[in-house]
């Protein structure tokens, strides 16, 4: 059974953790705390933006996460939202996030599948689930995890698709822009970044295609083709041996 959820608070619970700009590295004395935000940021941005039109509202709004556990207090020592210095984080931003867990929305799903993210230093197995109707992508460390790794919302978005460059070599990637801040993906056939892509568009991204960017020469044992009866051939299989390629094309 899935989880319900509040498309339009999520949209805008990701926004303020991706887009606004006032999540980030503040500093508590000498000790420096990573993606902490202000309260009174938070009231500004949501009033700012004409979310709330008063900053009393907006305080209800922090409330509201913090009675849902979404976010808390820094040091812990505040049970409410204030509008002032006293810093908050997210949950989803620490390592031992809040939901919805993996199991209860992969079954209501657009799509779901593993695929590789690139991190800052090396490329991570992550189980993605995208939501069409939140317009939102969820990605965890495996389909078991009771809460995400992370979320991407896409009703701001922009794909690309990457040949070279970022892309991992032998794989299929694309690039997710949000906000100024990149999400790679790859996958190990054509045929899963199509499904990906398509399912992506119809949730609302955009699709760039960057026509700027030098392709990368592939050996022919990094493709996939269809054979007579249309079923997928990966060439990789005929890899050591000598192969012929002949154009059958006709008018």
């Amino acid at each position: 059974m899935c989880e319900v959820v509040d498309p339009e608070r999520e949209q805008l619970i990701a926004r303020i953790r991706l887009v606004s700009g006032i999540v980030g590295t503040k500093k508590t004395g000498l000790r420096k705390q990573r993606y902490a935000f202000y309260g009174r940021d938070l009231v500004s941005f949501l009033v700012e933006n004409r979310f709330y039109t008063s900053r009393n509202e907006a305080i209800e709004f922090g409330e509201s996460l913090l009675k849902s556990k979404r976010i808390y207090h820094i040091k812990e020592k505040l049970q409410s939202f204030v509008d002032s210095e006293e810093m908050y984080r997210f949950y989803e931003d620490e390592e031992n996030g809040n939901g919805p867990a993996a199991q209860t929305i992969v079954s209501c799903a657009t799509m779901s599948g593993h695929m590789l993210k690139k991190g800052k230093i090396k490329w991570n197995s992550r189980f993605f689930i995208l939501k069409g109707d939140e317009q939102m992508l969820y990605y965890y460390n495996s389909e078991k995890d009771a809460c995400p790794k992370g979320r991407i919302p896409l009703n701001e978005g922009e794909i690309t698709v990457s040949e070279c460059g970022e892309c991992r070599r032998g794989s299929y990637c694309f690039t997710i822009a949000i906000g100024g801040r990149n999400h790679t993906q790859c996958t190990t056939k054509s045929k899963e970044q199509e499904e990906w892509l398509q399912a992506l568009m119809d949730a609302g991204v955009t699709l760039r295609e960057d026509a700027t960017a030098p392709v990368e020469a592939k050996s022919i044992f990094d493709f996939t083709v269809k054979d007579i009866d249309l079923h997928d051939v990966d060439l990789n299989k005929f890899r050591g041996n000598v192969c012929l390629i002949v154009n059958v094309a006709s008018e």
